[in-house]
């Protein structure tokens, strides 16, 4: 199998799993959101940021058990990682969705308040602004090692 060929099967299984992930992390988002809101009576742009915090973190651990898990059995990236090294990497994923927390806060407050959209379909929205900078941080930022050590295994594949 080419190394063009395993990249893009790669590439197209590992944006199906992001968008799933999005779409879960899209429903905790959302659920933490209305709850803080309807049941806590929380101030919508606070509830925001705790729902935006609260779905970073689910993502990342369903990101890094499903979407960049590395399959190899004889993988050093494989093998089950300490506190040590998984914490940091949460840190670092956590620091790079800052960016995209950035841009879907800003997008939701524009929205609910400027265009005065309703903060659920306003945070839907704004949620899917932020998607693209996502995936970008993730696969060049957090898990490029994966990417790595992927490429050079099918390297001397071939």
């Amino acid at each position: 199998m080419s190394t063009d060929g395993f990249i893009g099967k790669l590439w197209k299984r590992r944006i199906l799993r992001f968008g799933f992930v999005g779409a879960c992390g899209t429903v905790v988002n959302l659920g933490i959101l209305s709850l803080m809101v309807k049941l806590v009576h929380a101030e919508v742009l606070f509830s925001a940021a705790v729902a935006i915090e609260g779905s970073i973190l689910f993502n990342f651990f369903l990101n890094h058990h499903f979407t960049f898990k590395v399959h190899a059995s004889n993988s050093v990236l494989s093998q089950k990682e300490s506190l040590s090294t998984l914490l940091p990497k949460m840190g670092k994923y956590n620091i790079g969705a800052l960016g995209g927390a950035a841009i879907s806060f800003t997008s939701f407050t524009f929205l609910y308040k400027l265009m005065h959209l309703n903060y659920l379909l306003a945070d839907l929205i704004a949620i899917g602004v932020a998607t693209s900078w996502n995936y970008y941080v993730s696969t060049h930022f957090v898990w490029k090692s994966i990417d790595e050590e992927i490429m050079l295994k099918e390297n001397k594949n071939l």
